[in-house]
């Protein structure tokens, strides 16, 4: 479930009509046992108005929660109305609200996995981690994207033609370079046998500026490596044969990080 704001004063910054509703909604459904609440971060709101959205969803005791940042689209409603987000002191916010949001959830007893999402012990995204270790997946409808074996492909997005599809191969390469790419988005990291020999140079660069760390066999992100998730992602592998997928599994964070 979606929650952008679970405060009427925060309404004023979203113009859809069902907004209201769908607060409404939240508050009276409390304890119906949602499997996942999304949070936005970065709508105009204040590390108040943040913390306190923070407690109100902890308050529902869902089993997984997710944290992403407003990214706004050129010629949209909220690049008119949030013209100010582009400030760096509007970015230095965000990452304090994204801060704030770690530190409570682990109080709370949801463990960080993946710089976007948390989870109470043993209810982590089951199809969310597949994508991200490259394993098999498939996806059905308009759109949807599929990768098993050296195969990937992604369905039309027109519904009247959806059982077309455009099919791509997929190179030892380029698998290697997205599981280590997506890997490093999660605080379990990648297994050192993708890495080593691979992108030696790169990692003993992010190693230089505490961005990563070998554990346990691993290559992980630090604390501070998971504040610069996107920066660690790209510079970890030469992930230059995976820029041009079509179809690649999309996770962000992105305005602030």
């Amino acid at each position: 479930m979606g929650v952008q704001a679970l405060d009427d004063s925060m309404w004023k910054c979203w113009t859809h009509p069902h907004g209201r509703l769908g607060g409404a909604v939240v508050r009276k459904t409390a304890g119906a046992g949602f499997e996942n609440i999304i949070l936005m971060l970065g709508c105009g709101q204040t590390v108040e108005h943040w913390q306190r959205r923070l407690r109100r969803a902890i308050a529902l005791q869902p089993e997984h929660l997710s944290t992403y940042c407003l990214i706004l689209e050129e010629d949209t409603e909220f690049w008119r109305l949030l013209p100010s987000r582009s400030h760096q002191a509007e970015r230095e916010q965000e990452l304090r609200m994204y801060e704030l949001a770690i530190e409570t959830l682990a109080t709370a007893g949801y463990r960080q996995y993946e710089i976007s999402n948390f989870a109470k012990p043993g209810r982590e995204c089951a199809h969310n981690i597949a994508y991200w270790e490259g394993k098999d997946y498939l996806g059905i409808g308009p759109s949807a994207c599929s990768t098993v074996g050296d195969r990937r492909w992604q369905n039309t997005s027109q519904i009247e033609n959806w059982t077309k599809t455009n099919e791509e191969h997929m190179t030892p390469g380029l698998r290697a370079s997205e599981c280590a790419a997506f890997g490093m988005r999660m605080n379990a990291g990648v297994p050192s046998e993708l890495v080593r020999g691979r992108w030696d140079k790169q990692i003993a660069e992010l190693l230089s500026a505490e961005l990563v760390q070998w554990r346990n066999g691993r290559l992980q992100p630090t604390r501070r490596g998971i504040l610069f998730a996107d920066e660690v992602a790209q510079n970890s592998c030469e992930h230059s044969d995976a820029r041009d997928v079509r179809c690649a599994p999309r996770t962000s964070i992105d305005g602030v990080l």
